[in-house]
């Protein structure tokens, strides 16, 4: 997530440029906006937890460094996981669930954090 809001901000600035093409940032982000959006259209296919939590595995490594992902991906898997009859997801699903924890704190907490280094950041000089 700070690398999403730091390439917004800096956009243009020479270092910034420099470091995303390093990267190759901009065509790695395209890649995963475009699967953020398969699997968004995959998530509102359908209102059920355990289709939705089957989509995971298969598209979040895909699509992680998109600030488009579905809402509420743990709350699903978990959800998802009450709701079966033994307690429990498929294994890909389990496989994957701690990153999706992961991720989604990355994009939930992430700009906040990056909000507050923001607010001190002052031009040298």
């Amino acid at each position: 997530a700070w690398l999403w809001h730091a390439r917004e901000d800096f956009r243009g600035v020479p270092a910034m440029e420099a470091y995303v093409a390093e990267l190759d940032y901009d065509s790695l982000l395209a890649e995963h906006l475009s699967a953020a959006a398969g699997f968004a259209a995959r998530w509102d296919e359908t209102r059920d937890l355990t289709e939705r939590a089957e989509a995971v595995p298969e598209f979040l490594s895909s699509a992680l460094l998109a600030p488009t992902l579905p809402m509420g991906l743990s709350t699903t898997l978990r959800n998802a996981a009450k709701q079966s009859e033994s307690g429990l997801l498929p294994e890909d699903v389990q496989e994957v669930s701690e990153a999706a924890q992961n991720v989604e704190r990355t994009w939930n907490e992430g700009p906040r954090a990056y909000r507050n280094v923001w607010r001190t950041w002052r031009l040298p000089g």
